[in-house]
Parts: structure tokens; C-alpha cells; sequence
């Protein structure tokens, strides 16, 4: 074969849609159509079916329907554009499932060690909670059932027992393998704050304050931060994405002089919390 000839095929066959598959062997991009790797089992440990059988599942995805899509074997692949890597199953019960493919660390907007907003790009490694809990796998169902699944939310990469968010709550979060807490956040720390998290007292002003104290200084419940009533006010997560305004919690977004919160009284709108002082 001419050289310039093989050269060109090749630049075809690891060329699709603009992504570079050579950087695409053990990760994927985006929705993951340029992957090329060789994993071959679905989230739930089914055994791929082959690109080029139509047994037990007939199909048009065909490496001749499709020669641009890297149909091999069995392994994952995306060649219809679905939110990530996923393949037929040798099941004949299960026609096909996503894939567990993991997202390239430099993937645009993909977090890793740490998570800015209320973590929903958060892609990293910490499986257990605030409290110290181990979290529940997302792919299986004890101690705590749940529609929170790789196959339900396929963009959401709920791999392993990692922390994640799912469902757009304030902050990630998993289930938990204890049979009597069913899920609780996880001490993910904030992209942009040198120092680390303190869960149990402040230092300074406390702006790095991430524990669970939900009481004002007169013994007050803390109004939720997501919650525009019976306070209205600004202080959300989407405008202080690395105040850690989680629950109820009290905090300081604002350079204070310590944490407070909005009370659920409807006659007192704000007050300083009683953090005990690190270090005292």
C-alpha cells in the first residue's frame, strides 16, 4: 500500500467527529464517541455482545452500518450520539446498558479534586461522608433502594460508591451503608480555598467553616440557604459557589466577623452562630 495512502487511513479510522481517539483509550470525552478503549461490561457487570452479532439482540450498529464508530469486538462504543459509551448485552433480557467508562481528567469542565457551584461537575474519588460513612455503590440497591442509578442518570457518572450530585441538590452526596442514615453530603472541598474544610470549629472569621451547626446564638433554627422564605436574600449557591452554603448550615459568605445564618423567625431576619474556636 502507498505510504501517503496508509497514513490517510489511519488519520480516517482515529478520526471521528473532531475528537482524537489515540487520547481516548482508557477515557473518554464528552459524551465519549471517540473512545476506543476495551471495556467490555456494562454498570452492571453484563457481558457485552459483539458489534458484528445480531445474537441475542439484532441491530443496525453494525461495524459495516457504521465503520467511522470503532466497532470491535465488544467493546463500549457511542455511535448514536447517546450521553456516553454503552453496548448490547449478551443478555437476552437486557437489550443494552451503559457503560462505566471513565471521564478523561483534562475533559472540559470535569472536576477532580475538588468542586466549585454545588458539585455537580464533581468527578472525583471520596466515598464516604461528612460523618466519616461509608457510601452505598449508586449500582446497587441495600441497604437503600433508590432510582439513583448509572443507567437512569447516564451524564452524572455514578461510578463505584463515589460521591456525586445527581439531582442537583447543594452540595455531593451519596447513600450510605448504614441502615439507619440513608444519605448525608460529602466533604468535598471547595476549588479556590487554600485552607482546608474545619466540620467541628472555625479559625479567624470561619470562612472555611464546613460543619453542621444550624443554630443562631439565641437558639434559633438557620433558615435553609436555598430557601427564599421567610427571608429573601441573595446568598445562594449559584452567586457564592465556594461559600459551602449547604442546608441549613450556618456559615460566613461574607467576610463576617463568624458564621451566621437567616432564622426561620419571621422577626429576626439574621444572627451570628456560636462556633466553637479551633485551636481553644
Amino acid at each position: 500500500m502507498n505510504v501517503y495512502k496508509a497514513v490517510f487511513l489511519l488519520g480516517a479510522v482515529i478520526c471521528n467527529g473532531g475528537s482524537t481517539v489515540h487520547s481516548q483509550l482508557t477515557c473518554a470525552f464528552g459524551d465519549g464517541t471517540g473512545y476506543r478503549g476495551t471495556i467490555a461490561v456494562t454498570w452492571s457487570g453484563k457481558k457485552c455482545q459483539r458489534w458484528s452479532d445480531q445474537c441475542p439482540h439484532q441491530h443496525h450498529n453494525s461495524p459495516q452500518d457504521k465503520p467511522n464508530s470503532g466497532l470491535e469486538s465488544n467493546y463500549c462504543r457511542n455511535p448514536d450520539g447517546e450521553p456516553r459509551p454503552w453496548c448490547y448485552t449478551t443478555d437476552p433480557n437486557t437489550r443494552w446498558e451503559y457503560c462505566l467508562v471513565p471521564r478523561c481528567e483534562n475533559s472540559p469542565g470535569i472536576e477532580l479534586d475538588c468542586t466549585t457551584g454545588d458539585g455537580g461537575a464533581y468527578r472525583g474519588s471520596i466515598a464516604e461522608t461528612w460523618t466519616g460513612r461509608r457510601c452505598q455503590s449508586w449500582s446497587v440497591q441495600s441497604p437503600h433502594e433508590h432510582s439513583y442509578t448509572p443507567q437512569n442518570y447516564p451524564t452524572s457518572d455514578l461510578e463505584s460508591n463515589y460521591c456525586r450530585n445527581p439531582d442537583g441538590e447543594a452540595w455531593p452526596w451519596c447513600y450510605t451503608t448504614y441502615d439507619g442514615i440513608r444519605w448525608e453530603y460529602c466533604n468535598v472541598p471547595m476549588c479556590g480555598i487554600s485552607s482546608a474544610p474545619e466540620l467541628t470549629c472555625a479559625s479567624g472569621n470561619g470562612e472555611a467553616y464546613r460543619g453542621t451547626l444550624s443554630k443562631t446564638r439565641s437558639g434559633r433554627t438557620c433558615q435553609k440557604w436555598s430557601d427564599q422564605a421567610p427571608h429573601s436574600h441573595d446568598y445562594t449557591t449559584q452567586k457564592y459557589p465556594r461559600g459551602g452554603l449547604v442546608g441549613n448550615f450556618c456559615r460566613n459568605p461574607d467576610n463576617s466577623k463568624k458564621p451566621w445564618c437567616y432564622t426561620t423567625d419571621p422577626d429576626l431576619r439574621w444572627d451570628y452562630c456560636t462556633v466553637a474556636s479551633c485551636g481553644k
